[in-house]
């Protein structure tokens, strides 16, 4: 994850905010990480998703929206890697995540 962090700061986008942070780093690390897993638990995936789950407690709408559309997008473009995650997620984290893929299948094309 810092290796994504890295080019992004020496691209210029510094700091990084919430969209670019979830959207452009943690996102594609879960989605790795879901892609190597062997059907064990992954305490790294249990740590994001308790830490996401915290954060779904939040009244900042930016941080709302770097969850949900973001992260949560970018997650749901990995149908196989989404499946697996939802076992590490808390129940409000799943309901959020459930919200943007109805919000998706509204959408056309």
């Amino acid at each position: 994850m810092d290796q994504e962090a890295s080019f992004w700061a020496d691209q210029g986008v510094s700091p990084i905010g919430p969209d670019t942070a979830f959207g452009l780093v943690l996102a594609p690390f879960v989605v790795e990480r879901l892609k190597d897993e062997q059907g064990s638990e992954d305490e790294s995936l249990q740590r994001v998703f308790a830490f996401l789950e915290e954060l779904t407690y939040s009244n900042d709408d930016g941080v709302l929206s770097a969850i949900d559309i973001s992260f949560g997008e970018e997650l749901l473009s990995h149908p196989r890697e989404y499946e697996r995650a939802r076992r590490y997620m808390g129940p409000r984290l799943r309901e959020t995540f459930d919200l943007v893929q109805s919000r998706r299948k509204l959408l056309p094309g």
